[in-house]
């Protein structure tokens, strides 16, 4: 065996064991947002974190109009957004502010999405007739991939 080939078998080697742990790590994330229970407001409210994760959504908010607001300005009033990693769907009411097409939410854990979808279809129940929701797709997919 040449050093070329035993450079190329180490490569081959070192990528499968990287892709592995990827694996695995992927894994390990989709398990623990799986079993993280859903809390409710009055939850949520007396976290240590609450006013960061406010502050958090705040510039979200910001930032999804300040682009929403640039694609209406080249005349495309309607988006399609590519929402990643979007656990229960907690941007959904910006998506519906921001008056867009279609969502295509994606997240690594099937019960957070499953959970997302619960928030999509109870908003489609609620909706406006004169001010249609977005429609939306639901995908597991691990976005490190």
């Amino acid at each position: 065996m040449t050093d070329t080939d035993m450079e190329i078998n180490e490569l081959s080697r070192k990528e499968a064991k990287s892709k592995n742990e990827i694996s695995s790590a992927s894994a390990q994330v989709a398990e623990h947002y799986n079993a993280v229970p859903q809390k409710g407001v009055a939850e949520r409210t007396s976290s240590r974190i609450f006013y960061l994760r406010n502050f958090n959504n705040w510039i979200k908010s910001m930032l999804i109009a300040e682009f929403l607001e640039r694609l209406q300005k080249e005349n495309c009033s309607k988006a399609t957004v590519l929402d990643l990693c979007c656990g229960k769907g907690g941007d959904f009411l910006k998506w519906r502010i921001g008056n867009v097409g279609h969502v295509v939410a994606t997240d690594i854990a099937s019960v957070s999405l499953e959970q997302c979808e619960k928030r999509y279809k109870d908003m489609k129940a609620r909706e406006n007739p004169r001010r249609p929701l977005f429609s939306a797709e639901f995908i597991v997919a691990d976005a490190t991939k």
